[in-house]
């Protein structure tokens, strides 16, 4: 639901008569519903429990994706991919509690591992299918395809969802008990470093997925089926790395998986950014090869920092403490889109700063913050 339509945003404008700018703005409501959307539903289900959140929004996630397939205008639209972020958000802050509930330890890394590798996948391979779509069957067919896979979510949830956070583990949801919890959250090392060090390593991934068309495109000249194929590349890298380091989790910790990573994206942000300052256009395969360790460790870096951010604080709360990590999550993603732009289209200089900038401050917050005291048992 992210960005598989962004492909057809050309058609968008012509079939419905928007500006481009309104266009836009159905990807930016979006992303703003996503993250308000999860520090309303992560407290919700520390409440209420996860199963009832989950079927609510979910039913509304179907709901919003039909009226984005049958928008008349753009204002219709608009105000359904806003509902779409703010419902669709429930799957993901509360995927990252259930798992808190029923688990702990390199068990919960594995599960996490899992999630990282899809939801770090999907913002990658969404556009390669939107493309195909939109130049076959056009714009609408895709706001279809997103509706029945909401409908295909809603009757998982129904047939397969179980409770998992048992009454007598529920917190009332008051203004006081918000308060305290996101307090205690703030002064924990491991959680704030660990959902720091998230939101940055996301950040890296983000950088490139934003800047990609603008360099591979217009910088490297490259036609549409060139672009699908390095993204898809991309894409089978990210996958690899992912589940090596999902797989080396049964025998290592997530402290020790994320040592790793934090490393190897450093390193990476470094090499790219040497690559950039010796010339405006490094060569081609040098970049992607480059880009590709990169992110892939980035995809498996979220698998890593969640499970060492949820596992520091108890079930009770992972509600609220998944929230804050995705609403941030988002947050950093706009601001990173933001920032490739400065002072033009995105070219390899400045994905390259911001990348560096960010696996910077990862870093940083992995091994200042988190770091020492995750690795304690």
């Amino acid at each position: 639901a992210t960005d598989m339509y962004v492909p057809g945003f050309p058609q968008i404008e012509r079939d419905l008569g928007a500006a481009p700018s309104d266009v836009q703005l159905t990807l930016s409501l979006f992303m703003v519903g996503m993250g308000v959307g999860q520090l309303f539903w992560g407290p919700l289900s520390d409440a209420v429990g996860r199963r009832r959140p989950l079927l609510v929004a979910s039913a509304l996630l179907v709901l919003a994706s039909v009226g984005a397939a049958l928008a008349p205008n753009i204002s219709v639209l608009i105000a359904c991919r806003f509902l779409q972020g703010l419902t669709g958000c429930a799957g993901g802050v509360i995927s990252r509690a259930i798992p808190r509930d029923l688990t702990s330890g390199r068990e919960l890394g594995q599960a996490f591992g899992l999630l990282g590798i899809i939801q770090g996948m999907a913002p990658v391979i969404s556009p390669i299918a939107g493309g195909i779509v939109v130049s076959t069957a056009g714009w609408h067919v895709v706001m279809w395809i997103i509706a029945a896979a909401t409908v295909l979510m809603l009757i998982g949830v129904v047939l397969v969802i179980v409770e998992s956070l048992p009454r007598d583990s529920r917190r009332t949801l008051t203004p006081h008990r918000l308060g305290s919890t996101v307090a205690a959250l703030a002064r924990d090392r491991v959680y704030v470093g660990s959902a720091l060090a998230l939101v940055f390593s996301f950040g890296v991934m983000f950088s490139y997925i934003s800047g990609s068309s603008f360099i591979l495109q217009r910088q490297y000249g490259l036609n549409t089926i060139g672009y699908t194929l390095c993204f898809a590349a991309n894409a089978t890298g990210m996958l690899l790395i992912g589940n090596v380091n999902r797989s080396a989790l049964q025998q290592r910790t997530p402290a020790t998986m994320q040592r790793l990573m934090s490393t190897v994206i450093l390193a990476g942000a470094v090499a790219l950014g040497i690559c950039a300052l010796v010339s405006a256009r490094p060569p081609l395969i040098l970049v992607l090869a480059i880009i590709l360790v990169t992110t892939g460790a980035a995809v498996a870096s979220m698998a890593n920092l969640t499970t060492l951010a949820m596992q520091a604080r108890s079930r009770e709360e992972a509600g609220l403490a998944s929230a804050l990590i995705g609403a941030l999550q988002f947050l950093g993603a706009g601001t990173v889109t933001t920032l490739v732009s400065v002072g033009g289209s995105p070219s390899v200089r400045s994905v390259a700063t911001v990348m560096l900038i960010s696996a910077a401050l990862a870093a940083a917050s992995f091994f200042g913050l988190a770091n020492r005291r995750a690795a304690r048992p």
